[in-house]
Order: structure tokens, then C-alpha cells, then sequence
């Protein structure tokens, strides 16, 4: 799965394949900007 931020300047690539069913959040970092993205896998 490939991950953009709003800015589309971070390109995050995670591996889901390994994770159960619920809810992530995942923390994007970009320089003085943290993004929280929430991943859900059903």
C-alpha cells in the first residue's frame, strides 16, 4: 500500500499484509509536520 500525504511530498510504503483485523494509526513525519493517518484493515 503507498501512502500520500496532503501535500503528496511524503511517499510512505507499509506492509499491511502482516497485520490483523482493526484500526491503525499510522505517523507520517515530514520536517516540522506530523501527520496522523488512521489505516483500517478489514
Amino acid at each position: 500500500m503507498i501512502i500520500n500525504n496532503y501535500e503528496g511530498s511524503i511517499k510512505e510504503e507499509i506492509d499491511i499484509s502482516g497485520l490483523s483485523q482493526g484500526v491503525y494509526f499510522v505517523t507520517l513525519q515530514n520536517g516540522p509536520k506530523q501527520h496522523i493517518m488512521k489505516v483500517v484493515v478489514k
